[in-house]
């Protein structure tokens, strides 16, 4: 009935039941690849008669015939509409049609759209489909499973010609480039791209049919970047004082992430920063903004001019981070030092908010210290960086802004609005609060003369004690007084909450242990400890069991560099183990730990799960990068390893891979000149 619904008329239909008396029908076009000899000789609806004069009604035959005249043309009879016509289509190879080279460039992979893809969504075979975003395309906004028709105007091509044009791209040029989803051809879009040719390697793969392989050739070097000019920056500020105060030290940072080390919870980042000295072009973000060393980052000044800049330190123990632009970018730009005024919140004092919308557009508003309390958070699930042993103010009004100050009438910062990174139903998310800025203020006066910060810590997290719940632990009366009459102390006690695995403490300290003293001054509160720890050894009175002893404690340098440093390697991303495992998860920082891996890596097909530590390779230990980078090195391509591991409990794991030359081992290195990516070789060559 459908076939003459379809029009076939009646004797065909007679002779095709003569013909194919246990059939019940006969094939029919139900719809043809866009830019195919098909597209133009067929329509839906025909109904395929014979080829060749070869009478068929199945795809077996069809099939054999086709396989029979690849590459010849061949004569086709249908009926449409009751019309006998007669066609002439080549046949073309489907192994032809099949991608056989790809380009990856940023981390990702761009080849030729298939024949499948094609037909799946009623495309031209040939454009070129992003198989997989990478860094640079996903960074614009580019998604894998997209086809790139332009890039800066010019027409993309074939993938000689996508070659020639990206690897014609600087390192951090921005270009337009045009694309579309496959499924939305007819909407296409322009995203910005800045191009990279520093954290990926750039290459062409061909398939090479003789060996089965996909050997690869380095794409040319990209141009030398141009001097960047000055340009000058400009603030037109109406508004209450503490905005128009503030307005020439607020910037808008952004992060982007081409390697997740340290736990890092996304790609992409974007918050505000402070220009705390801007004769040295430092500015200070928090580390929900820029939460590793490692990465690209930017800062905008007055929505008007975005220069570079770099991460000089991140704070081991607090939620902020000091970066540094080049201030001859800017010109005579009149920005200006935040004037910071250390100053101890209490609940109801009035401030002002002043920051930035995620529009880059400035807002102040006048609002009160609602709340100032403990930061108490979960332990993340990744480890990574979490705030302790900090008083954080919430307030009453809240304008939407990705972070700011909160400043007096004339314009003094008494406090960063800074994001904080949790965990929540065991997703990642953040909340804005008030750190103080003396924090900000300590560090800075803590700089050395090479610009590093030489901070030291006791190792321990701590908590805030009710007097109520010591008294009922035992302590004396007599231990009360300082601690109740302490100016903002809310008449508590500070008590040891954990105790870093790493940490020199550990071996005189206990979870559980009232702080009454240090230095021979009453430890009433979370500032006096850390300020009193910047010396190599301090003396503590502890009460414990129900008495009180006095012990001398080495506090732990710590390092503020944060991981300049990472192997790739089987398709993992491996680095030295975090001290994060040490204080949140009581381990030991012994291993390489692995910080991600790629799909389809021989890591993820055999299990080498993230958050592991690798201890040793084919029973030779691998205490840090530098061991595991001379085991490695022994192993030859697709040759077995046997890796001896342990999980975020400590607990022992095996696993066992093949290594594969599709997924090369180099090194991610910080030099003076900033992150670099090469052979494995030069990352261990011992600085001076």
């Amino acid at each position: 009935d459908e076939l003459r619904r379809l029009g076939l008329p009646p004797e065909i239909e007679r002779d095709a039941r003569e013909r194919f008396p246990d059939r019940s029908g006969l094939l029919v076009v139900n719809s043809t690849v866009a830019g195919s000899a098909a597209r133009a000789a067929l329509s839906p609806g025909d109904v395929l008669l014979d080829i060749e004069n070869e009478a068929l009604a199945d795809f077996g035959a069809l099939e054999a015939i086709l396989d029979e005249a690849v590459s010849r043309e061949l004569s086709l009879r249908v009926a449409r509409g009751g019309e006998l016509l007669t066609v002439r289509i080549p046949v073309e190879d489907l192994h032809g049609l099949t991608p056989a080279e790809f380009l990856e460039w940023s981390g990702a992979i761009l080849h030729p759209l298939s024949y499948q893809q094609a037909r799946n969504h009623g495309l031209a075979p040939g454009g070129l489909y992003v198989a997989s975003s990478g860094y640079a395309l996903s960074r614009g906004g580019i998604p894998s499973r997209a086809v790139i028709t332009h890039i800066d105007g010019e027409e993309a091509g074939d993938l000689t010609r996508l070659e020639e044009l990206l690897a014609g791209l600087y390192d951090g040029e921005r270009v337009p480039v045009r694309f579309f989803r496959v499924g939305e051809a007819r909407n296409p879009q322009i995203a910005l791209v800045t191009s990279d040719r520093r954290w990926f390697p750039m290459r062409r793969c061909r398939r090479d049919d003789r060996s089965g392989r996909w050997p690869c050739t380095p794409s040319p070097a990209p141009p030398a970047a141009p001097v960047a000019a000055p340009e000058e920056v400009s603030w037109d500020v109406s508004g209450p004082k503490p905005a128009r105060a503030l307005a020439p030290s607020l910037v808008f940072v952004e992060f982007f992430v081409p390697y997740k080390t340290d736990g890092v919870q996304g790609t992409s980042f974007s918050g505000a920063g402070l220009i705390v000295d801007a004769e040295r072009g430092f500015v200070v973000a928090d580390r929900d903004t820029v939460p590793i060393a490692l990465g690209d980052l930017q800062l905008t000044f007055g929505g008007q001019r975005t220069v570079p800049a770099e991460v000089v330190l991140l704070h081991p123990e607090h939620n902020f981070a000091l970066l540094r632009y080049d201030t001859a970018l800017l010109g005579g730009s009149k920005v200006k030092s935040a004037k910071l005024k250390p100053r101890d919140l209490k609940s109801g004092d009035g401030l002002w908010l002043v920051g930035l919308t995620s529009r880059q557009e400035l807002v102040a508003r006048k609002t009160r210290v609602e709340r100032r309390d403990p930061v108490e958070l979960p332990i993340p699930n990744p480890p990574r960086f979490r705030e302790t042993n900090a008083i954080l103010s919430t307030l009453t009004d809240l304008p939407p802004t990705v972070g700011g100050v909160l400043a007096d009438r004339r314009g003094r910062v008494h406090a960063l609005w800074a994001s904080f990174s949790t965990q929540r139903d065991r997703k990642a998310s953040s909340f804005f609060a008030g750190l103080p800025i003396d924090a900000v203020v300590d560090a800075l006066d803590a700089l050395d003369a090479t610009g590093e910060l030489v901070w030291r810590t006791l190792g321990v997290e701590l908590t805030l004690l009710r007097l109520a719940d010591a008294r009922a632990r035992g302590l004396p009366l007599e231990e009360v007084g300082p601690f109740a009459t302490a100016k903002g102390s809310g008449g508590r006690v500070l008590a040891i909450r954990r105790i870093a695995a790493d940490a020199p403490a550990r071996e005189k300290l206990r979870e559980g242990d009232l702080l009454l003293s240090i230095a021979g001054e009453p430890a009433r509160d979370l500032r006096t400890i850390e300020r009193e720890s910047q010396q190599p050894r301090v003396s503590l009175r502890v009460f414990r069991d129900g008495r009180s002893e006095s012990l001398t404690v080495d506090t732990l340098p710590l390092s503020s560099k944060g991981t300049e440093r990472a192997i790739i390697w089987s398709g993992a991303l491996l680095q030295d183990s975090p001290r994060f495992l040490a204080t949140q998860r009581g381990l030991p920082l012994s291993g390489v730990y692995v910080a991600a891996r790629w799909r389809g890596s021989p890591s993820e097909r055999y299990g080498l799960q993230p958050t592991m530590r690798i201890i040793a390779v084919n029973g030779r230990a691998t205490p840090d990068l530098d061991a595991f980078a001379a085991a490695a090195a022994g192993i030859p391509t697709r040759g077995p390893v046997r890796l001896t591991l342990r999980d975020l409990k400590g607990q022992p794991r095996v696993a066992t891979l093949q290594t594969d030359d599709y997924w090369p081992a180099y090194a991610l290195s910080r030099s003076g000149r900033g992150f670099r990516r090469g052979r494995l070789e030069p990352l261990y060559a011992k600085n001076p």
